[in-house]
């Protein structure tokens, strides 16, 4: 008889990183903007304001967590 099993994917478990492996991770992000940046710059330039405002956001929320702890 087949077990009744489910597989739950949770998208949004705590994934602790070295300090190398969120570098490496960082460089990755960095490296793939770059070249968006590069290759599409009017269509990174249309959405500059909203990008700049995501990035303040998060970055501020990253320095209030990282401080908190």
């Amino acid at each position: 008889m087949a077990k009744n099993h489910t597989n739950h994917l949770n998208t949004f478990k705590t994934l602790r990183l070295h300090w190398y492996e969120a570098l490496l991770l960082k460089i990755s992000l960095l490296s793939v903007g770059i070249l968006i940046g590069a290759n599409w710059p009017a269509i990174v330039l249309d959405w500059a304001t909203p990008l700049l405002i995501v990035a303040v956001v998060s970055s501020l929320y990253a320095i209030l967590v990282w401080w908190k702890e």
